[in-house]
C-alpha cells in the first residue's frame, strides 16, 4: 500500500510540474514563433503531464474513503474537476481578455499562460504540502 502512495504521489509531483513547465514554455509564444518548438512541444509535455496527473488523483480520492463511499467521492471529484475547470477557464480567458488588443493573439496570451502556470505550480505546491505518503494501516498495540 506504501508503495501504491508514493507512485501516486510522485505522479501528481511530476504531472504538475510538467503542466507547469509546459505553461511557461507556451507564455514564449508570439507571432515569430515556429510552430515544432513553440507549439508542438509544450503541447506535448501538456498532455504527458495532464495524464500523469488526473489518473493519480482519482486512485487517491477514491482510494481513501471505504468501499460504501467509493461512488459518492467518485461523483464528488467529477463534480469538482468539472467546477474548477469552468471557474478556472473563466479566469484565465478574464486575464486573456484584459492584456487583448483586438485583432493580435500575443498581448493577452502570455499573461493567461503564466496565470495558469501559477495555478499548476499552486496544484504542485498543494500536493507537496498535503499528500502523505505513509502507510495507513493501523499497528497492533502488543
Amino acid at each position: 500500500m506504501l508503495a501504491v502512495l508514493v507512485v501516486q504521489a510522485t505522479l501528481l509531483l511530476v504531472g504538475t510540474l510538467g503542466l507547469t513547465i509546459s505553461f511557461v514554455w507556451l507564455s514564449n509564444l508570439d507571432a515569430h514563433s515556429g510552430y515544432w518548438a513553440a507549439v508542438l512541444g509544450p503541447l506535448l509535455l501538456n498532455g504527458v503531464a495532464a495524464g500523469l496527473t488526473f489518473m493519480p488523483a482519482a486512485s487517491l480520492v477514491v482510494g481513501g474513503v471505504e468501499p460504501e463511499h467509493a461512488g459518492s467521492a467518485s461523483g464528488l471529484l467529477q463534480t469538482t474537476q468539472q467546477l474548477g475547470g469552468a471557474i478556472g477557464l473563466a479566469v484565465i480567458v478574464s486575464v486573456y481578455s484584459i492584456g487583448a488588443v483586438p485583432g493580435q493573439f500575443d498581448p493577452g496570451a502570455r499573461t493567461a499562460f503564466l496565470t495558469t502556470a501559477a495555478f499548476t505550480a499552486l496544484a504542485f505546491t498543494i500536493t507537496a504540502l498535503v499528500v502523505r505518503t505513509r502507510d495507513k494501516t493501523p499497528t497492533a498495540i502488543a
